[in-house]
């Protein structure tokens, strides 16, 4: 009842019909306090300054995030996708067979030939992704084992 007798006071105040079904509540005043239209401006606004935010970080780290330009790095190329054991798993796979994991992907970085293909993983840095992302940054710095 409050909300429409305060959306009728807005109306008769020359406010627009549209802009006076836009807010959801009021305050006592009959300020609004929350306009879904607003609201989903400024979620929009906050969603791509985080997507800037991550990219500037990703590029700081080395990491390509511009979709045309990994789509051309691609082409033509076989995608090799690596993944397994992560944060839980890891530890319940024996030191012996890590190490074994670990010599595995310090072998595939160094014998894949990256004209011919690249390797995928999934979004963690644990465990099986982990050990694959040091090695090839120890191939890409040249201090392997």
């Amino acid at each position: 009842m409050r909300r429409k007798h305060n959306m009728v006071k807005m109306v008769l105040s020359g406010r627009h019909l549209p802009q006076a079904l836009a807010f959801e509540f009021d305050t006592e005043q009959g300020i609004p306090r929350y306009n879904k239209l607003k609201m989903k401006a400024q979620m929009a606004q906050e969603r791509e300054q985080a997507k800037i935010l991550l990219n500037q970080a990703l590029a700081n780290l080395g990491i390509e995030t511009d979709e045309k330009k990994i789509a051309r790095l691609a082409k033509g190329k076989i995608p090799i996708l690596i993944t397994g054991a992560s944060k839980r798993a890891w530890g319940n796979i024996s030191p012996q067979q890590q190490k074994e994991i670990t010599l595995a992907m310090q072998v595939l970085v160094n014998v894949l030939n990256p004209n011919k293909a690249y390797i995928l993983t999934g979004g963690t840095n644990f465990g099986v992704e982990k050990e694959l992302h040091e090695a090839a940054s120890r191939r890409n710095h040249q201090t392997w084992f």
